[in-house]
């Protein structure tokens, strides 16, 4: 049933508020086909950190594999978290679904900005700005789902939303700081 229009369809229902499931596929079956397609935004990520990088690609991959995994497996960890803080472990699912098929379109959009570098050379390099829209347009994605999909309030949505986003930031910055021998 997943084909990107109605993926498509079941993210803006998500985000006005409604069932995405009306739309979409978030049954025990989509969940995994979830992970995939954030693994295809982890993909889109690593490809425009390496097209940034250039010639020291080679150094960089391994340790960008690894930054680019754990960030994205950050959020369903914290969300898994909260679901069952909150006593409402049936929203996980849906929750991860929707969230992780985001991350796939707002990935793209960061990439197709760092791509268009190459068409335009000498222009500044972008990547910093396309890592700033992902960190940015998933934290406020996270906050709408927690709205949407959790039934939270304002505040606890914005909680509920930082938390998400410190902790992946947190993930990063212990990644580097491992690398850097700390």
């Amino acid at each position: 049933m997943n084909n990107l229009k109605h993926i498509w369809a079941g993210l803006e229902v998500a985000l006005k508020g409604g069932n995405p499931a009306d739309h979409m596929d978030v049954s025990r079956k989509a969940f995994p086909k979830s992970f995939y397609a954030l693994g295809l935004a982890g993909v889109l990520l690593l490809i425009s950190g390496l097209l940034q990088a250039g010639k020291s690609s080679a150094a960089s991959l391994p340790i960008g594999l690894v930054i680019t995994t754990l960030f994205l497996l950050t959020a369903p960890t914290v969300i898994y978290l909260i679901c069952h803080l909150i006593s409402k472990p049936e929203i996980f699912r849906p929750w991860i679904v929707v969230r992780n098929w985001m991350t796939v379109f707002v990935c793209a959009a960061a990439f197709i900005f760092t791509a268009l570098n190459w068409f335009f050379p000498g222009a500044p390099q972008p990547f910093g700005v396309a890592l700033t829209l992902v960190y940015l347009s998933t934290l406020l994605l996270d906050i709408r789902l927690a709205q949407t999909i959790a039934d939270m309030d304002w505040t606890p949505a914005i909680f509920i939303g930082c938390a998400i986003a410190v902790a992946g930031m947190l993930v990063v910055l212990a990644v580097f700081a491992s690398a850097a021998g700390y």
